[in-house]
């Protein structure tokens, strides 16, 4: 007589044994579930050698790997950025969403920019382009920091068209070298080169003196006292003077009479 009661005990607590077993894995992999999914949400700023590499979190809790948005811009944005060992940045910080993500390396960006536009270095312009385009790419700014990134941007285009305009002056300057050196030597071309050089080298000469005094007092330099010298016309004037016709020809004087 005790031995169903106790079989009908025993099957009871193993019932709710398993129900336990149960909810407990539910619960469980409903926790992991949820970890996972904020896990995914999540960004990270690691550095890595010389680099600062953007990670963000995949469906295992806490592993992170390389982000890498399928967008061919975002993708630029958030590619490994060269700290050139400037020590300054959040290594291993984590952020939430990615608008904190670009507030965060936005101040990276701009750490890094600053010196570089304060250089006249070719390269360090080169690299200060890259920058600013970089950072014009981070959706999630502030308003201040976008403020800043004009800023920035506005100073970089004057650096920009100084250097653009000093290469057009060497490229203006070589153009009327070349036309002289064409004009000299007896080819098919010397007489067009001849005409080109005389019609254009003194507006070539003005516009490369105004660059180049335009930019000495740019950088605070007084101007330069000795103007681009004009070139030295090729020997032998290969356009002759027009000769005037019998038509417009002034009629010779009448003698007076006697």
């Amino acid at each position: 007589m005790n031995s169903q009661p106790s079989a009908l005990n025993r099957m009871a607590r193993a019932t709710r044994n398993l129900f336990l077993f149960i909810v407990f894995v539910v619960l469980a992999g409903g926790a992991a579930y949820a970890a996972s999914l904020l896990n995914m949400r999540t960004y990270k700023l690691e550095t890595r050698g010389l680099d600062l590499v953007v990670l963000r979190g995949t469906m295992i809790p806490f592993r992170f790997a390389y982000y890498q948005p399928p967008d061919a811009l975002q993708a630029d944005a958030y590619a490994p950025l060269n700290l050139e060992g400037t020590p300054a940045a959040p290594n291993g910080a984590t952020f939430g969403d990615r608008d904190q993500l670009d507030r965060a390396l936005f101040g990276v960006i701009e750490g890094l920019l600053r010196p570089k536009l304060a250089s006249d270095d070719a390269r360090d312009l080169e690299t200060a382009a890259d920058l600013v385009k970089r950072a014009g790419y981070l959706r999630g700014l502030t308003a201040d920091q976008n403020a800043t990134l004009k800023k920035l941007g506005s100073e970089f285009a004057y650096y920009v068209a100084q250097t653009r305009l000093q290469e057009a002056r060497r490229e203006l300057e070589e153009a009327l070298t070349q036309l002289k050196i064409a004009a000299d030597t007896d080819g098919r071309h010397r007489d067009q080169a001849n005409a080109m050089l005389l019609s254009v080298a003194p507006q070539v000469r003005e516009l490369a003196t105004a660059i180049q005094e335009t930019s000495a007092i740019a950088l605070g330099k007084p101007p330069a006292g000795n103007r681009i010298p004009a070139p030295t016309p090729p020997a032998g004037n290969l356009i002759p003077a027009p000769t005037p016709s019998p038509s417009t020809e002034a009629p010779a004087a009448i003698p007076a009479p006697p």
